[in-house]
């Protein structure tokens, strides 16, 4: 693993060996495991372009930090505009607001996966 996916990704207890959490990177091959970091890179480029965050690179974003409150800060108009940004980029509509979609919003990591799927429909 080079160094920049090693600051990136965090190893340790409870992570494989690129720092995705053991329970999501079970089962998956390397070229998935690949997708996946690309993907996560892609959101968090998304979300830097999207709210316009001149101050943030996407290495200093956490794949598994909380998006909004303690952890990135984002609030409700930031959802809005990540939900616009998702429509626009990937095609994807998120028809309403419920702990499902909330669940999928949590971070850069429940966000990739869920357009990972979405995109595959």
């Amino acid at each position: 693993m080079t160094l920049a996916l090693r600051r990136h990704f965090p190893v340790g207890r409870g992570f494989d060996f690129v720092g995705l959490p053991l329970r999501f990177a079970e089962g998956l091959n390397s070229k998935k495991v690949l997708e996946v970091l690309d993907i996560e890179l892609e959101v968090k480029q998304m979300i830097i372009e999207a709210l316009v965050l001149e101050d943030i690179s996407p290495d200093e974003i956490d794949a598994g930090e909380p998006l909004f409150g303690e952890g990135l800060g984002l609030d409700s108009i930031d959802a809005l505009e990540l939900g616009v940004a998702i429509r626009r980029q990937y095609g994807i509509h998120i028809e309403a607001v419920n702990d499902q979609v909330k669940a999928h919003f949590a971070n850069v990591r429940s966000l990739a996966r869920f357009i990972e799927t979405q995109r595959g429909k």
